[in-house]
């Protein structure tokens, strides 16, 4: 059976006002250099000026665009109150509602990237409307009927204080629901600090977000590629944890760093400054070469990815380096990374 690969999906590309993210990032992608890593449906209003603000349209063709790809799911971060996606009713909960309003949302799964906190609270006040979302017949599942769940940027045992009883409040909840028994995977940087997190909260598997730069400032991809075999091999394989190996498809924050957002961590010092550091980005034939050593790995250590799932970064985290979506150019979308990766998607 093929492995079904999901990627990362960021709510930063609809709606435009200084006050939000969606004005940063349209900002972060207007200068020259940058514009030909923007989204495929980017409007450029001048040589130094991109407008970007997704419409309906234009997630319905995304989804097509995914499918056509071999993207099996979109994983949604999921960061508002009350059951509502994004934070709450404000501008990142705009695209998973334009996702769902979509004719063609059965194209593409989806399913959560949530915080530990966050589900214990979504379990203890809307347990109902978490049971409806799992329930849906585009919620990505494992092992036919697990809905999947990811428990994401978990920085400790100590964020886990009450999620171990949500946990088994929401197995149980979905088993008197007719629904199958959810697959959780916790997220973290570090391979031994998700799987004590797993093991505390009763979840069943780990991965990462993203390898960031992988410790060579201006790498090649090739050796980006063996820096990520090599966290497959030695650091995350060794953790005998059940595994959804991450496969990162670069890593470059320059439009964040140049022109960032007020607050954000790359725009600090110190401990931080190395995530200033880029790979060069991917040929479409080298995310080729990454996509297949992960199906290598994958069979290679089949017991420990009994999941059968591996998890892109990202559909579109653009301005961070990570991307698979088609990008803007003055001819049309370029979708020769999705299109090269469709045939190694899809066998």
């Amino acid at each position: 059976m093929p492995v079904r690969f999901g990627a990362i999906y960021w709510s930063g590309w609809s709606g435009q006002s200084r006050s939000n993210s969606q004005w940063y990032t349209n900002n972060q992608m207007s200068p020259s250099q940058n514009q030909t890593r923007a989204p495929w449906f980017s409007q450029q209003l001048s040589a130094h000026t991109l407008y970007i603000n997704k419409t309906q349209a234009q997630m319905d063709q995304d989804c097509i665009y995914a499918s056509d790809g071999g993207i099996k799911y979109w994983v949604f971060g999921w960061y508002g109150n009350a059951g509502e996606p994004g934070h709450g009713t404000n501008s990142l909960a705009s695209e998973y509602k334009l996702y769902d309003a979509s004719p063609n949302k059965n194209l593409v799964k989806w399913c959560f990237n949530i915080g530990m906190q966050k589900f214990k609270d979504y379990v203890n006040t809307d347990l109902a409307k978490l049971i409806g979302y799992v329930q849906q017949v585009n919620y990505e599942k494992v092992f036919a009927n697990r809905p999947l769940i990811y428990f994401g940027h978990v920085e400790s045992i100590a964020s886990s204080e009450g999620v171990a009883e949500a946990v088994a409040g929401f197995r149980a909840a979905c088993s008197s629901n007719g629904v199958g028994d959810p697959y959780f995977v916790v997220m973290n940087f570090d391979g031994p600090t998700a799987k004590a997190a797993m093991t505390e909260v009763g979840a069943q598997a780990i991965t990462t977000y993203a390898r960031a730069y992988g410790g060579v400032s201006r790498q090649s991809f090739a050796n980006y590629i063996a820096d990520q075999q090599s966290q497959w091999n030695n650091h995350w394989k060794p953790t005998g944890a059940q595994l959804v190996p991450n496969v990162t498809s670069g890593w470059n924050v320059s439009p964040i760093r140049s022109r960032g957002t007020p607050g954000d961590s790359y725009n600090r010092g110190g401990i931080e400054a190395n995530m200033y550091d880029h790979v060069v980005p991917a040929t479409p034939a080298e995310l080729v070469t990454l996509a297949t050593a992960c199906k290598t790995f994958m069979a290679d250590n089949a017991a420990q990815c009994t999941a059968n799932t591996a998890l892109w970064y990202a559909w579109n985290e653009h301005s961070e380096g990570g991307y698979l979506s088609p990008l803007w150019s003055a001819s049309g979308p370029n979708k020769t990374r999705l299109d090269a990766l469709a045939s190694v998607h899809n066998t």
